[in-house]
């Protein structure tokens, strides 16, 4: 029940470089241009230039610090998948890992009761992950 880290593709890595290359040499132009022009006649325009540089620069640094979070947190989680069983008979409950073929409602094959040794009937089907949380399907 440990996690694993995942390995992700060098292809993954660099293609996030290279959009925030561009989102940051796109946003150097914009700045460039909108403070070269603040002095002249169209005003307007310089101060779009401007907003526009710096949100790309905002747009730059999250895309950077998400890729580093990313990288330190993409972790693949292992969970055991377990059957509950009830015995028809007396109602004790047996909690065992899932075998291939369980189904809800249907009788466990091997699995009796331990108290009266009468079949035990298949009632639930859950995964429980590391923190112990339970997804019931």
């Amino acid at each position: 029940m440990s996690e694993e880290k995942k390995k992700i593709p060098i292809g993954f890595y660099l293609l996030w470089i290279a959009s925030l290359a561009g989102i940051l040499i796109i946003s150097v132009v914009f700045l460039y241009l909108g403070f070269t022009g603040l002095s002249g006649s169209n005003m307007g325009e310089s101060i779009l230039n401007v907003v526009m540089g710096i949100a790309g620069l905002g747009i730059a640094a999250k895309v950077g610090y998400d890729m580093l979070r990313t990288r330190t947190s993409f972790k693949e989680e292992t969970f055991e998948v377990l059957s509950e069983l009830k015995c028809e008979n007396c109602g004790e409950k047996i909690v065992r890992n899932f075998k291939e073929g369980d189904f809800v409602g249907t009788i466990s094959e091997g699995d009796k009761c331990p108290k009266c040794q009468q079949p035990a009937l298949i009632v639930s089907i859950y995964s429980r992950t590391p923190k112990g949380k339970e997804k019931r399907y």
